[in-house]
């Protein structure tokens, strides 16, 4: 089973500085077994904790865990667009409008996004900057969801052009191959 330190490929290399926490929280959900890491207000505590999102005393209650699966999950659907699936406007909003948790601060240093408040809202605020950052970079496009629809397992795309769309060629790439191949042969056309 897949958990965010076991993805289906352990040859994959996780996604590069900060964006790997954006790529760990979406894989908190394992879409093919419904083993939700962050389910309840105990286990999402327990990861904030393990992330470093939260202090030990941060408040975590039932409104928090919908907070961060909703987000979770609006992410996933956005990570799909960058294997070439059709995007939920409805995810495009919640982010939009949990934007409004970071500050913007300008210093001799530049302009940088810094996650504002305290507690689930500092966590939510961290990773959108960690999305924010890695656009700026150009890494972001290549945080992906598996295109296996029973898989959706959060990768980065290290190919050289930037083109994987499974999380594992091996295992979900096969089963899609294998597919298809049935498909066209049931048709004739095989």
């Amino acid at each position: 089973m897949a958990t965010t330190e076991d993805p289906p490929s352990a040859g994959r290399q996780p996604a590069p500085g900060s964006l790997q926490l954006v790529q760990r929280l979406v894989n908190t959900l394992d879409v093919e077994t419904g083993r939700d890491e962050v389910s309840d207000p105990g286990h999402l505590r327990e990861w904030l904790l393990d992330a470093g999102l939260i202090e030990p005393g941060a408040e975590i209650d039932a409104a928090a865990v919908t907070r961060v699966t909703s987000m979770r999950e609006a992410l996933r659907e956005i990570l799909g667009a960058h294997t070439g699936a059709d995007v939920d406007a409805a995810a495009e909003e919640l982010l939009q409008c949990e934007m409004c948790t970071l500050e913007v601060k300008i210093d001799a240093g530049g302009v940088r996004l810094v996650p504002s408040g305290e507690g689930i809202d500092r966590a939510v605020a961290a990773v959108l900057t960690a999305v924010a950052e890695a656009s700026l970079v150009g890494t972001w496009r290549r945080l992906k969801v598996c295109r296996a629809q029973d898989c959706a397992f959060a990768f980065y795309d290290h190919s050289k052009n930037g083109s994987s769309c499974w999380c594992d060629m091996a295992v979900c790439g096969n089963r899609a191959k294998a597919r298809r191949y049935r498909e066209r042969v049931r048709s004739g056309a095989g």
